[in-house]
């Protein structure tokens, strides 16, 4: 075999594995925006593009609805609690570490608004379906249920206008049902693709210092 055409072979490999590990790289740090906009008009939240519930008052009072109340309204069961955050506590649940949220957003009005990223390398949320609640004091609507099952786990989520001009976002929780089977990050892939390509590589010296 013309050892002058393997001979580009070896650099060739090396150059996708640059490429393959860049990517991977660019896919763990290139998420995309799930926005969820609260604002309310007449009455209704006429900005959420999701599937929506509003628990009245009577008979769901301020009180915290608990997972069972939240299956009897959505119709959706079994629920558990995923991630919990609130603006003056440390977040809980299954994924705790998993999500940091920031209350503090630039140029939102105080009280009404959250950003919730995700950390990297983390477990992230896979399961079917996902209701977001989002919890007020005594301000109307007191409580937002709201169906997020599209959301892919790794978006950051932006919460924006609840309760405009009175009240606040007193917690927020991620509910869901059973979890679908993991699927591995795109950098995971890559690396391993980028494994193989090394071991070709390797393969293929041995066998040219041979020819």
């Amino acid at each position: 075999m013309n050892k002058k055409l393997l001979k580009p072979v070896g650099r060739i490999c090396a150059i996708t594995v640059c490429a393959v590990l860049a990517l991977a790289w660019t896919g763990t740090n290139a998420h995309a925006v799930y926005v969820i906009d609260g604002k309310v008009t007449d009455g209704k939240p006429t900005n959420l593009t999701q599937r929506y519930w509003l628990p009245e008052n009577p008979p769901y009072g301020p009180a915290n609805l608990d997972s069972a109340t939240i299956q009897e309204i959505t119709g959706y069961s079994p629920l558990f609690e995923l991630y919990t955050a609130n603006p003056n506590e440390a977040a809980s649940g299954p994924y705790a570490a998993s999500y940091v949220t920031d209350f503090a957003v630039d140029g939102a009005e105080a009280g009404s608004a959250a950003d919730v990223t995700y950390v990297s390398g983390a477990p992230w949320v896979q399961n079917d379906p996902v209701i977001l609640y989002v919890k007020d004091g005594n301000h109307a609507p007191i409580h937002y249920l709201i169906d997020i099952s599209d959301w892919d786990g790794q978006e950051s989520l932006q919460l924006r206008n609840f309760w405009l001009g009175g009240g606040s976002i007193s917690h927020f929780t991620l509910l869901g049902g059973a979890a679908a089977a993991p699927v591995p990050e795109p950098a995971s892939v890559a690396v391993w693709s980028a494994l193989g390509l090394i071991f070709a590589m390797g393969a293929y010296r041995r066998w040219r210092r041979q020819v």
